[in-house]
C-alpha cells in the first residue's frame, strides 16, 4: 500500500535519486557525442564512471534499507526490480562512451546525436514519472508521460531501422560497419532500457490500485 509518511517515501525518493544519476549521464554524454573529440574519450570514462559508481551506492542503501524493513510500501520484488533496472538504465548509458572507446570510434554521425537527444529528453521524462510515481491516485498526468516515453520509443526504434539500413548500404569498411553497428545497439538498448522502467511502473501502479 502507498503511504505518505517518511518511512515510506524513501523507496520512491530512491528511485528519483537513481533516476537523477541517469540524467546528469545522458547529459554529459550528449555533450560529449556533440562535441566530440577521439583523443579524450579515455579521460572521458573516468567521469562518466564516477556518476555511475555514485548511483550504485544508491541502489546498496535501497537493498540495505530493504532487508531491515518489516513492512514496505511496495512489495519487495516489485522494490528490487525497480531499483536493478535502474541500475542497469545508468550502466547502458555509460556503456555509451564505453562503447566508442572499445571500437575506437573516430567520429559520429547525425544518427547518433538525435538518438542521444532522445534518450535525454526520454530520461528526463522518467525522472518526472518517478517524482509523481508517490501520488499517482492523485495526479492525472503520470500516463501521458508514459505514454510520450513509448512514442520516443517508437522513434528510436525508426532511427535504428534507418540508421542500421544506411550504414549497411553506404558503409565499406568492415572495421567501421562493425563499430557504429555496436554504438546503435548500444543506443537502442538505452532506449529500451526507459520504456521497459517507465512500463514498470505503470505495472506497479495498476497492482496499487
Amino acid at each position: 500500500m502507498f503511504g505518505n509518511n517518511k518511512r515510506d517515501a524513501y523507496y520512491f525518493d530512491s528511485f528519483v535519486s537513481q533516476c537523477k544519476f541517469s540524467c546528469d549521464l545522458a547529459a554529459k554524454t550528449s555533450e560529449l557525442l556533440h562535441n566530440y573529440k577521439h583523443d579524450d574519450i579515455k579521460d572521458n570514462l573516468i567521469e562518466l564512471h564516477g556518476i555511475e559508481h555514485a548511483a550504485d551506492q544508491v541502489q546498496h542503501d535501497i537493498m540495505e534499507h530493504l532487508i531491515k524493513e518489516f513492512i514496505a510500501p511496495l512489495e519487495r520484488e516489485d522494490i528490487v526490480l525497480m531499483a536493478q533496472e535502474l541500475d542497469n538504465l545508468t550502466d547502458c548509458i555509460e556503456d555509451i562512451m564505453v562503447t566508442c572507446y572499445k571500437y575506437d570510434i573516430k567520429q559520429v554521425d547525425d544518427v547518433v546525436l538525435k538518438y542521444m537527444d532522445l534518450i535525454e529528453k526520454s530520461v528526463n521524462l522518467l525522472l518526472d514519472l518517478l517524482k509523481k510515481f508517490e501520488n499517482f491516485k492523485k495526479d492525472q498526468s503520470i500516463s501521458p508521460i508514459i505514454i510520450e516515453i513509448n512514442k520516443h520509443e517508437e522513434t528510436g526504434d525508426r532511427l535504428y531501422r534507418e540508421g542500421m539500413h544506411d550504414l549497411f548500404v553506404n558503409e565499406n569498411d568492415p572495421k567501421v560497419l562493425m563499430s557504429v553497428k555496436e554504438l546503435y545497439s548500444c543506443l537502442e538498448t538505452v532506449m529500451d532500457d526507459i520504456e521497459d522502467l517507465a512500463n514498470t511502473v505503470e505495472s506497479v501502479i495498476m497492482k496499487n490500485t
